[in-house]
């Protein structure tokens, strides 16, 4: 499998084996499952067939796949010519630290775990970013291998770029309406990336106070200073800016309204007439 390097400091662990042909039929390799770790797998040369769960995709040179923690898999390299690729084991917990950086990648990551459970584990990326990919699994490699001061600080930039990919795909989170005020605030700031990435269920006024940390009072107000709107208001829209997309990529409105929140066919409509225009835009 090639040589296994942690990183201490950031709990990474990074490996580039070159996989050796493999003609035993998928079902009866066996299969290995990490429970507190992702594990991002890039495909440099050759294939071969990953297998997580019931699912089951080939691999082709210049794809990125995100295993999440618990999900037993195995990789069948191509029969013919292996595997050569690169594999990053990222700790469930990472980053470590508060701050709107660390919340911002924690909740990508929680982003990435949904959506590959949800489509399946290659990643989904356009070819370039996928690389992109590949090349930061490769750097944070070889920074593992032969440390130096500024090591652990390039890692940790490498490692959020990684998560960041996520605003490659054709459907990054996106939706956000626009705040009425340049001010940044951390609480504020955690539960609005929440929302981004959780708004098609249902979420209370009480349950994002307590995602902040402060009472229902402070965060209705610290809410409203922040974005210039209250939480359920700002909730509707948000539900509404990404249900027109849906709708203008095509989708029947009742449809991309159960889609994105709304759990009534009249609340979706009274919403629409309400800020239809302006959640169009953008």
């Amino acid at each position: 499998m090639g040589s296994r390097i942690q990183n201490h400091r950031n709990g990474i662990v990074t490996l580039a084996p070159h996989l050796l042909p493999e003609r035993r039929p998928l079902a009866e390799l066996p299969t290995h499952r990490h429970e507190g770790e992702f594990e991002w797998f890039f495909c440099a040369e050759g294939g071969g067939v990953q297998a997580v769960g019931n699912w089951r995709e080939p691999v082709r040179p210049g794809q990125l796949l995100l295993i999440p923690p618990g999900e037993p898999h195995v990789f069948a390299a191509d029969p013919a010519c292996g595997c050569r690729c690169e594999v990053l084991m990222m700790p469930y917990g990472f980053p470590e630290g508060e701050g709107a950086a660390a919340a911002e990648a924690r909740l990508l990551l929680g982003f990435w775990r949904k959506r590959v459970l949800e489509r399946g584990f290659i990643a989904g990326l356009p070819e370039e970013a996928a690389r992109r990919g590949g090349e930061l699994m490769r750097r944070i490699r070889r920074w593992s291998e032969r440390p130096a001061f500024g090591g652990t600080l390039r890692t940790h930039a490498a490692l959020l770029e990684l998560l960041a990919l996520a605003f490659e795909l054709d459907d990054p989170p996106r939706y956000r309406p626009g705040t009425a005020t340049p001010e940044h605030d951390a609480a504020i700031e955690t539960v609005l990336y929440f929302l981004d990435n959780h708004f098609s269920r249902r979420i209370s006024v009480a349950e994002a106070a307590q995602l902040a940390g402060m009472s229902r009072s402070v965060f209705h107000r610290r809410f409203t200073r922040e974005t210039g709107m209250s939480f359920c208001v700002y909730l509707n829209r948000l539900r509404l800016r990404a249900a027109e997309a849906l709708i203008a990529d095509g989708a029947p409105a009742e449809n991309a309204a159960a889609r994105c929140g709304f759990f009534s066919r009249s609340n979706f409509f009274d919403q629409r007439r309400r800020y239809g225009e302006e959640c169009g835009k953008g």
